[in-house]
């Protein structure tokens, strides 16, 4: 069967799929999946504590599923070395929650981190003491609080200078026309 009188179908299927291959090969979001959702959360994290012990590192368990874009962003950045993980410093595990129905049991063992959302981190010592639970993002991203702390500063600064140089202006005005 022909779609036009130069061009066979199967010809245009073949292009099609190839395509579809090129673009999938191309982009980072449709590469290795960061979860894996056949993986043995348990035996993962006893494995991550006993290489933490040996090497006197901390473990960062990191909540989140591969449907989550924002879990594949920081997944990337992390071995990207785009983050401020020293991978020296953590041994890191990460936990597959799917839809919010996988690995339920570790989330509710380690307080619920997932409770606003993923991706969620978990920081703890070899010896299994939490240092830090909550959202990635304020794990990873501390200074870009800090960051908007100070441009808030620093507009209300510029605002009480502006507001002064008027009231300075208005003075020196009312005091000329008297």
């Amino acid at each position: 069967m022909r779609f036009y009188s130069w061009l066979p179908v199967e010809k245009i299927i073949q292009l099609v799929l190839m395509l579809i291959i090129f673009i999938a090969a191309a982009n980072p979001a449709l590469a290795a999946l960061p979860y894996n959702e056949q993986a043995n959360a348990q035996h993962d994290i006893a494995r991550a504590f006993a290489q933490a012990k040996l090497s006197n590192r901390k473990v960062l368990m990191i909540f989140g599923a591969n449907w989550c874009p924002d879990c594949r962003r920081f997944d990337r950045s992390i071995h990207n070395g785009e983050t401020p993980i020293d991978p020296k410093k953590f041994v890191t595990v990460n936990i597959n929650v799917g839809n919010f129905d996988k690995n339920l049991e570790l989330v509710r063992a380690y307080g619920n981190p997932i409770r606003k959302g993923i991706p969620a981190a978990i920081v703890l010592t070899s010896d299994k003491q939490i240092l830090y639970r909550g959202s990635l993002a304020n794990f990873l991203m501390p200074h870009r609080r800090l960051m908007k702390i100070t441009l808030l500063a620093v507009a209300l600064l510029v605002m009480m200078l502006a507001a002064w140089f008027v009231i300075v202006r208005v003075r020196r005005t009312n005091g000329a026309s008297h």
